[in-house]
């Protein structure tokens, strides 16, 4: 990876750490059609599956299978991955 890729995302995971910008990130991110658990673990990788678990009120290995591309999530785990940066499911 080249230097200005990594310092690109360095400077997004420190960005990803305040809630506003994290939330704008993941409703961006599905209105480019970026999976939902993709746009969430970038959120949670970069303010630490420990932090968020405790947080959210999960065990940290439920965390980190939540917002794997390939896992099969309850609709009440990633409801509360995404609380955290003040989104909800809509009907």
């Amino acid at each position: 990876m080249s230097k200005k890729s990594i310092d690109w995302n360095e400077g997004l995971m420190n960005d990803l750490k305040d809630p506003e910008f994290a939330r704008g990130f993941v409703e961006a991110c599905l209105e480019e059609g970026v999976p939902l658990q993709v746009a969430v673990g970038k959120v949670v990788k970069a303010q630490g599956y420990s932090a968020v678990a405790r947080k959210v009120h999960m065990a940290v290995p439920n965390v980190m299978r939540a917002v794997q591309p390939k896992a099969y999530p309850t609709i009440a785990s990633l409801s509360k991955l995404l609380n955290r940066v003040g989104l909800k499911f809509a009907a």
